[in-house]
């Protein structure tokens, strides 16, 4: 073992990452090379210019622990703490459905939101141990399978509460949800590559858009052309040009394909829209939102009176309106803290990718911040009336083994991405 071996082995010696171990003899060893070359050119030999160039590092035992603290991986306890915050307000309605709906039509099984709970938690932490540098080179991968999938919901005819699903043994319902933290996957992929033809990208963004209108799935349309848009205007946001005339072409595409879905698309989604634009007409759904919101008071029916009932028995008090469901039995002061939980988020997410070097990384934390957002933001201004009703949602409360698992996938990449943060190699080597 030579002097430079021996050297780099006593400083992993006192670091107990084992990334943190490979990245700290990669740099090193680079920073070395470089000494080396360096004096070899003013006259020294090779061994005199490796002897001299660890000399210059100092002593290995101080530089490992100073290492160890700086490149040791991190946890964002915020985000992980508003994550088990959240999925605790998830169980609330828990508390009230069962008095206020008795008889209803509401099935809402705690064992099934416990057994979501724990599995979402478990997935969150999986990926956050995950080394989210291993997605990259299987981008096309993810993106295949995506589009494979969408094929097969397509083709499988199936509709149940108006939404075509794939079904597969064992009772398994496979929508087209399950296809967008693929897509998010891949376009990160995509986009990090230095050389990665315009044309080629807007062939990859307009399949799985196609498919997805195809389908009549508004709300995938809304969230995949989204996060799509956002990563893609993150990657290009130093070319104005390009940047106004790719929002421009995705604004007036996405615009138009949800328009013409509701036009020609499934039944229910039109009805919904009619809905909307008749929203004062008594007995709508708007009607009974809007009423539900305005008897709330600052601290709700349930806490006020134990005697209440929810005036609308509708399966999606649990699903899509469980924040008008939570605002009736809690009061506008809960909702508005609710908000505030839910916003921290996205601001959250937002300020981590200050802190990230690594280009893949801050695309991965961009398009997850997109794929959380679109969804919070529209439950919220639909179950208060100012937008129409849409399968969005409200991340890690609405009742939902799918929705719930998803959300925390990629919030479990995005907490893999800054437990990395310092592991990220200062120049290609």
């Amino acid at each position: 073992m030579n002097e430079k071996e021996t050297f780099l082995n006593t400083i992993q010696s006192s670091i107990r990452s084992k990334e943190a171990k490979q990245f700290v003899s990669l740099e090193l060893n680079y920073h070395i090379d470089e000494t080396v070359k360096g004096l070899i050119e003013e006259g020294s030999t090779r061994e005199e210019a490796e002897k001299q160039a660890i000399k210059q590092m100092g002593d290995p035992i101080k530089l490992g622990i100073k290492l160890n603290k700086l490149h040791r991986p991190k946890i964002d306890w915020s985000l992980l703490a508003l994550f088990v915050v959240t999925i605790g307000i998830g169980f609330l309605p828990l508390m009230i459905l069962p008095d206020a709906i008795p008889d209803g039509p509401i099935q809402y099984t705690g064992k099934i939101k416990i057994a979501t709970g724990i599995f979402g938690t478990a997935l969150m932490i999986a990926m956050m141990l995950f080394d989210y540098r291993h997605l990259k080179k299987y981008c096309y991968f993810f993106y295949g399978l995506g589009v494979m999938l969408l094929l097969a919901i397509i083709l499988s005819h199936t509709q149940i509460n108006g939404a075509i699903i794939l079904i597969l043994g064992g009772g398994i319902r496979i929508t087209s949800i399950i296809t967008l933290p693929l897509f998010l996957l891949a376009w990160a992929g995509f986009l990090q590559k230095k050389a990665m033809n315009l044309w080629v990208l807007a062939g990859l963004f307009l399949l799985p858009f196609v498919l997805l209108v195809a389908i009549s799935d508004i709300t995938g349309i809304m969230i995949f052309t989204s996060f799509m848009a956002v990563m893609f205007l993150w990657k290009m946001k130093t070319n104005r040009k390009i940047m106004i005339t790719s929002i421009t072409a995705v604004v007036l595409l996405a615009a138009s394909s949800i328009l013409f879905v509701l036009l020609v698309g499934l039944p229910y989604q039109k009805q919904r829209l009619i809905e909307f634009l008749r929203a004062e007409q008594e007995g709508s759904i708007y009607w009974q939102l809007k009423r539900m919101i305005e008897e709330a008071g600052w601290f709700g029916q349930y806490m006020t009176n134990r005697d209440f009932s929810i005036p609308y028995t509708h399966t999606g008090m649990i699903t899509d309106m469980v924040f008008t469901t939570l605002t009736y039995g809690f009061g506008w002061l809960f909702s508005i803290t609710l908000t505030i939980v839910l916003a921290a988020f996205s601001v959250r997410m937002a300020w981590m990718t200050k802190k990230i070097r690594d280009p893949y990384g801050q695309l991965l934390i961009i398009g997850g911040l997109t794929f959380y957002t679109v969804p919070f933001v529209y439950n919220v201004l639909m179950s208060i009336g100012f937008l129409p009703f849409l399968d969005f949602s409200l991340p890690f409360i609405s009742y939902g083994i799918m929705p719930t698992l998803l959300h925390a996938f990629v919030i479990g990449i995005i907490l893999s991405v800054y437990r990395r943060k310092d592991l990220v190699l200062s120049r290609s080597i």
